[in-house]
């Protein structure tokens, strides 16, 4: 077998996360989950500070590098589960366990869109409006969808956006989603990375501590796999490490990736359609915070959490153009149901900051609108995001 130098290559590159006890410190005998992801690393960069000295010349004098600053993009296809630890990073909360119920005698009435329980209580189990919700061991039509409750009582939950219903009687299982929210809490990892085929194949890792989830964004689109990143930034760097004492690599349980006929958009409580595509984005407005004497990272300051969202449609009607020119609020879900499970993303208070139409020609006229998602005006979470296996 030939030995040449080669670089190292990206299909090759594997990353894992941990999540830190202490910030900045990896756990003794860490167990690495496997970070799936498409491209994108931490990197490390210094600002350059240059000497001002003159000496009679037209040189430089001299340089001097600033502190280490670490973060990356972490370029993703999103998938049920994949980056629960993740989500619930970035929005600062922590995962609530949704309600559930067995053995329930369920009526579905397909024209009021309903599930009518025979016995028990919907409101006394925690159903709420805006839950996702799923009757598992329905059989007909799409009557086992994963639905977001528009309406509640004791004995009758309604989903109103829901769609193919079938009339059906039939005793089944039911779950709410476990959902986060937009919270106060802090959570750091350590991310590993490993060139496998650097160093002539010997292989070398690279390790971040004190690595903070700052942001998101994803986009849905027509004909496309669902596509993210997540936004980090790091306290300290260490390139080609030995791999932590006691390290092991938990198997990764790869679920299916959604794609955009996984989508649904429900705008103020219906289904819209003729939408092309989708993108929400959260950003917390995070910076490195820097002191004397020390090279790393001080601290990672959080600001407000800011969650926006980028809509295109088919130009049909003034239904959403009026809601931008009266600043009317909205609300809008977006719903991505795959095989392995749903996953929503909630916007209880929207207010579209842009809705024109454009005619660019002959052909179908395309609308964009831009929307700033809100906090509750009890203080309800301006975000919510669900999971329902």
């Amino acid at each position: 077998m030939t030995t040449c130098s080669n670089p190292a290559t990206g299909a090759r590159t594997s990353h894992f996360y941990v999540e830190e006890v202490t910030c900045g410190v990896t756990p003794t005998s860490p167990a690495w989950k496997s970070l799936r992801f498409t491209s994108g690393n931490m990197q490390l960069s210094k600002d350059s500070v240059q000497s001002s000295e003159l000496d009679g010349s037209r040189e430089i004098a001299d340089i001097r590098l600033g502190s280490n600053q670490t973060a990356g993009d972490i370029s993703t296809e999103l998938s049920f589960t994949s980056y629960d630890d993740f989500l619930q990073a970035a929005l600062g909360g922590t995962w609530a366990s949704g309600a559930s119920d067995t053995g329930v005698d369920i009526t579905v009435d397909e024209i009021l869109k309903t599930f009518t329980r025979a016995a028990g209580d919907f409101v006394a189990d925690g159903v709420a409006v805006g839950d996702l919700i799923k009757f598992e061991d329905l059989l007909l039509g799409n009557n086992s969808g994963a639905f977001i409750v528009t309406a509640v009582t004791s004995t009758i939950v309604t989903c109103s956006q829901a769609e193919d219903l079938a009339a059906e009687v039939e005793t089944s299982d039911y779950a709410t989603a476990d959902s986060v929210e937009v919270g106060e809490a802090r959570t750091s990892f350590s991310i590993l990375t490993h060139f496998a085929d650097a160093d002539g194949g010997v292989g070398e890792y690279h390790i971040t501590k004190g690595v903070e989830i700052t942001g998101f964004n994803f986009d849905i689109a027509v004909n496309a796999i669902v596509t993210g990143t997540f936004n980090t930034i790091g306290r300290a760097y260490e390139a080609d490490v030995s791999l932590p004492a006691g390290s092991t690599f938990p198997a990764l349980i790869k679920t299916e990736p959604f794609a955009g006929v996984d989508g649904r958009i429900i705008e103020s409580g219906a289904l819209i359609g003729l939408v092309t595509s989708i993108s929400n984005t959260l950003d917390n407005a995070a910076s490195a915070q820097f002191e004397i004497g020390s090279n790393d990272t001080s601290f990672i300051e959080i600001g407000r959490a800011n969650s926006t969202l980028s809509l295109s449609t088919f130009f049909e009607n003034s239904t959403l153009l009026n809601k931008f020119v009266n600043e009317t609020e909205a609300s809008i879900v977006i719903v991505l149901s795959g095989s392995d499970g749903a996953l929503s993303f909630t916007y209880n208070r929207a207010i579209y900051t842009t809705g024109a139409p454009d005619v660019a020609g002959e052909g179908s006229i395309t609308q964009a609108l831009d929307a700033q998602a809100l906090a509750g005006t009890s203080g309800e979470s301006s975000l919510v995001i669900q999971r329902l296996a």
